[in-house]
């Protein structure tokens, strides 16, 4: 469950620098009881997990959001680790199936 989640955080905090905006505009911290906190002006998160809280976060972007970051990587991403039959001739990394 960790892993997950910091993988959602690490995934975010992507989305919000190739978005060209901050954390303030790009999610809402919706982790429970002051353990999550956007600090430096939106440039870092703090959080604390725990299990008691179930603390976690969802995204604040849309579906336009979204397409138009598919669009960004269509055009401009160079190489897909995620993508790289020849690197992962098993199947697709596990780091690549949280979505």
């Amino acid at each position: 469950m960790r892993t997950v989640a910091l993988g959602i955080v690490a995934m975010a905090c992507l989305v919000a620098m190739a978005h060209g905006g901050n954390f303030f505009q790009d999610a809402e911290v919706s982790w429970g009881q002051g353990r999550g906190k956007i600090v430096d002006g939106g440039r870092g998160l703090d959080l604390t997990l725990d299990r008691s809280s179930g603390s976690g976060f969802q995204s604040k972007s849309d579906d336009m959001s979204y397409r138009r970051m598919r669009w960004v990587q269509r055009k401009f991403m160079i190489y897909n680790y995620c993508t790289d039959a020849k690197r992962f001739p098993q199947g697709t990394p596990a780091e690549c199936k949280l979505r």
